[in-house]
């Protein structure tokens, strides 16, 4: 069976993602393309003889990195632009357009935060590349995200500060900033995590859920690590469309079970914390994935206090369980 280049070059990049996956890449090769196991094997030995991938001392393949470039920056009269040309233009200048664009929103996005909110001193900036995805890593020495942000809104828990990042238009510097950035890298890189202060949040773009955990790491500061495949198909302009109406951004998809640490919310206190910033949307998607219950004191102050108050906001419920979608009739 002869493919042409396109299609070799395709089950070379499937392939690739297995590996990084550390999925059962030969038989989903065999059932993705409809290829025998030898012609699958055939192609694994091609990345290798490539210097692609390498067979590791376990007798199992990974992707094999190119030396990652590390640059540091003392805080003083930085500015993002310069940053991105300096670490980052000449490393994706070979990738395609569209990727090109989300790494310049994305790189600027990170690197103003840390250069305008964090109060740090020094910046730590980690480039790596392969032949399926480039990695940035953007470390600071300031405050750390959450701690900001929970000191200007008044938290007391740094989980509450961890959960109202992601809903977006959540700033601490309203006069010059909108909060949208972090929301936008976050839904535009195929894998987004941020760490602080014994915090990590992590988002992908493949199917993967949210996570939210505690790390060991106590270390000063905040690090973003931001991961985008190199043949990506993703328009920076779908991302925008995806939670915009009208030409702005008013609408957030929140995960539910974060809210509560046992992933079942129960009280009002935790849907005060669910609620806080929903005001500034048009549109708040409310994703019950994993929950297979909550109070009725938490769903009464979601969907009766807090809906009532605010009657301009719409809200939708995605994949209710039968319970909650009762306590949530109860309420209404």
């Amino acid at each position: 069976m002869s493919f042409d280049c396109t299609k070799r070059e395709a089950i070379k990049r499937y392939i690739l993602e297995k590996i990084y996956q550390k999925d059962d890449f030969i038989s989903k090769t065999v059932q993705a393309f409809g290829v025998s196991r030898t012609t699958a094997y055939k192609y694994v030995n091609s990345l290798a003889n490539e210097g692609l991938i390498r067979l590791d001392s376990d007798g199992k393949y990974s992707i094999r990195n190119a030396e990652p470039k590390e640059y540091e920056y003392e805080n003083k009269g930085l500015s993002e632009a310069r940053i991105y040309k300096d670490v980052l233009f000449d490393a994706v200048a070979d990738l395609p357009e569209n990727a090109q664009d989300i790494w310049k929103y994305a790189f600027t996005e990170i690197a103003n935060n840390a250069i305008e909110h964090s109060k740090a001193e020094h910046l730590r900036i980690t480039v790596s590349k392969n032949a399926l995805f480039t990695e940035v890593l953007v470390c600071d020495d300031g405050i750390g995200i959450f701690k900001g942000i929970s000191d200007y809104y008044g938290m007391t828990d740094a989980d509450d500060a961890v959960f109202a990042l992601f809903k977006g238009k959540l700033t601490t510097d309203p006069q010059r900033h909108s909060g949208e950035g972090i929301f936008f890298v976050s839904k535009a890189m195929d894998y987004f995590r941020i760490s602080s202060q014994g915090k990590s949040f992590f988002v992908s773009r493949h199917g993967d859920d949210p996570q939210c955990m505690e790390v060991s790491d106590e270390a000063r500061g905040t690090i973003v690590a931001i991961i985008l495949f190199n043949a990506t198909v993703l328009d920076l302009k779908d991302v925008f469309d995806a939670y915009t109406t009208e030409c702005s951004f008013d609408k957030t998809v929140v995960p539910v079970r974060f809210v509560s640490t046992s992933g079942q919310p129960i009280s009002r206190s935790e849907a005060r914390r669910l609620c806080f910033g929903l005001d500034k949307f048009k549109v708040a998607v409310l994703d019950f994935k994993g929950v297979r219950t909550i109070g009725q004191g938490f769903a009464h102050e979601l969907f009766s206090v807090f809906a009532k108050k605010h009657e301009e906001l719409k809200i939708e419920c995605l994949n209710m369980s039968p319970d909650v979608e009762r306590a949530i009739k109860h309420v209404l």
